[in-house]
């Protein structure tokens, strides 16, 4: 089958993100299974050009730009050798024209999380003590307070235009897929779950087995609200309270902080400050450098809002670590709580240090759910498990789509994101 993925973002030129890091794994693996994928994606050069064989890159500034540009790029190559399908991304409505402009090709749309969901999981409301300042300090502007309001669907119709008219969505969890059933966005959704292959030095890594009573705990990925930094903050000075010899370290791009002015890097300094000796902010790391991360590390953490999958606990699972996860989205599917990770509540700084306490006080707990989360991944979230799966998927789509072909022309006026 030969198959065109379209996405703005494409490692290492334009982000390894969620969406870059499944591209790329269908890039190595879909070959290995006798199937062609081509990726189009962007570039900062003034020209397009291959990057290799499966990995198209044509000049795009942005998500919107990208969008603008992609079809008469598609269409050459679409000419020479036609694909058998397309598969578009839900996050900023990744490869809409291609619909618009193609209505015979079957079009499915593999959901990563949309714009519009992730400011939704972004959003704070000004409640009590914060509400209070955010008054007063309107006042002494002498203008009247405006509050921060949560985000306007309307604004991102584009993204539920995709979805809505997509032969087929493809959702990695059942969660994120009945988040989109919930908002009105479609109907139903195929359940495919994204696989998972880890290198074999992550799989190299071991337990520490000496660990003099220090116990080291990881998070990685980008540092911001959604992710859950928050809640590992409150909960850090709890926890060194009762386990002075905890070590916590962050890898990861700071994002916006609640604090106009300040990164989050910034904020959480300021809010730690009294424990920084425990406390260490190591900056963006590359996805080479994982396996390095992964080896300081006797927990990994990740309090996400919300995930569509949790890719991020897949690598720390391989790596033989044992994983705090959140029970919102994808993470609570892929981890089985109390034998090969751990789940807390969204918004819950309290459950994190119960959680944390647990393992310290009772360590030989951490090698076994590391042992437990490994085998989970190698058996559950192969390319050899899944990959049928998504083809299966696919092959439905296009029967789908010959029998009933998209026909609607309209286009949402809306800009593009």
């Amino acid at each position: 089958m030969r198959i065109a993925f379209f996405s703005y973002e494409y490692p290492p030129e334009t982000g390894g993100g969620g969406i870059g890091t499944y591209l790329a794994q269908m890039v190595y693996y879909l070959p290995r299974h006798e199937h062609v994928p081509v990726v189009f994606c962007a570039t900062a050069k003034k020209e397009a050009f291959w990057e290799n064989e499966y990995v198209y890159r044509l000049p795009a500034s942005s998500w919107g730009d990208f969008n603008k540009e992609l079809p008469n790029h598609f269409r050459k190559i679409h000419e020479q050798n036609k694909f058998d399908i397309v598969e578009a991304t839900d996050f900023r409505a990744g490869g809409i024209e291609i619909r618009y402009q193609f209505p015979m090709l079957p079009f499915v749309v593999r959901a990563h999380t949309a714009n519009y969901l992730i400011d939704i999981f972004l959003f704070e409301k000004l409640t009590g003590v914060p509400r209070i300042r955010f008054i007063i300090g309107a006042l002494r502007r002498f203008c009247l307070p405006s509050f921060p309001t949560p985000p306007n669907e309307n604004a991102y119709l584009i993204e539920k235009e995709i979805i809505e008219q997509c032969t087929s969505l493809l959702s990695p969890s059942k969660a994120l897929g009945n988040m989109y059933i919930k908002i009105g966005w479609t109907k139903e959704y195929e359940y495919v779950p994204f696989f998972y292959e880890p290198k074999q030095d992550l799989l190299n890594l071991l337990p520490k087995k000496d660990k003099n009573g220090e116990i080291n705990i990881v998070f990685y990925g980008r540092l911001e609200i959604r992710k859950g930094v928050l809640e590992i903050a409150k909960a850090i000075p709890i926890l060194l309270k009762k386990h002075p010899l905890l070590k916590f370290h962050f890898y990861g791009q700071p994002a916006n902080s609640p604090k106009h002015g300040y990164n989050m890097v910034q904020y959480l300094e300021r809010k730690l400050s009294k424990c920084l000796s425990n406390v260490f902010f190591n900056g963006a790391f590359q996805s080479t450098n994982l396996v390095e991360v992964l080896s300081q590390g006797d927990v990994f953490i990740f309090p996400s809002r919300f995930d569509s999958f949790g890719i991020a606990c897949c690598e720390a699972m391989a790596a033989g670590k044992a994983v705090i996860g959140s029970r919102s989205g994808g993470m609570a599917e892929i981890i089985e709580d109390g034998l090969s990770g751990l789940l807390v509540d969204p918004n819950n700084a309290e459950q994190i240090v119960d959680k944390i306490s647990l393992l310290v006080n009772n360590q030989s707990m951490i090698a076994n759910m590391g042992e437990n989360g490994r085998k989970r991944i190698l058996n559950e979230y192969s390319a050899a498990k899944t990959i049928p799966l998504m083809i299966n998927t696919y092959n439905k789509a296009i029967e789908k789509n010959n029998t009933s072909p998209f026909i609607n022309s309209k286009r949402v006026e809306t800009s593009y994101l």
